[in-house]
């Protein structure tokens, strides 16, 4: 990756896509490739995507659910998320959706949400993700570590490389 930036779904598909070529043992006490990957996403999930407000279970991501029969990337995100509803003031009610990402030659991505409309939740939900999966992701490689990070807006998204 070079330093120009990507939206984040394209810098997810790239970490999916890396992910699904890496599985296979690794000698014990080694951080694999597959770890790194993983965590990168795990970053990602924690530092970016809804957490609270609503999303009071986060955003999941499973890597291992973006892999076909054949061992390779599926070509596309599948999000999960919880939305506690709220009514005067008190919480009545989850819904629970699965938000899918798929690529679109036109418009870059399609994303469709599933799940109970409850509140007309699902159209904020995609509201949401989309804003989030169009900010661009850079790879910062100066700073104080030789290390290089992503970041989103100068928010931290990221780790290049973990140590074992």
């Amino acid at each position: 990756m070079s330093n120009t930036p990507i939206p984040l779904y394209q810098w997810l598909a790239l970490q999916l896509e890396g992910w699904s070529k890496v599985q296979k043992p690794t000698p014990e006490g080694k951080v694999s490739w597959s770890d790194m990957y993983e965590r990168r996403i795990r970053e990602a999930l924690s530092n970016v995507f809804p957490s609270g407000a609503g999303f009071d279970a986060g955003t999941q991501l499973i890597p291992a659910e973006h892999i076909n029969k054949a061992g390779k990337w599926n070509g596309k995100l599948t999000f999960i998320v919880g939305y506690h509803h709220m009514m005067d003031g008190f919480y009545v009610a989850w819904t629970y959706h699965k938000v899918t990402v798929r690529s679109d030659l036109t418009q870059g991505f399609s994303l469709t949400v599933s799940g109970r409309n409850r509140n007309q939740i699902k159209s904020y939900i995609a509201e949401i993700f989309t804003e989030i999966l169009n900010q661009d992701v850079m790879r910062i490689t100066d700073g104080p570590s030789a290390d290089w990070h992503f970041h989103i807006d100068g928010q931290f998204l990221a780790n290049a490389d973990y140590a074992a």
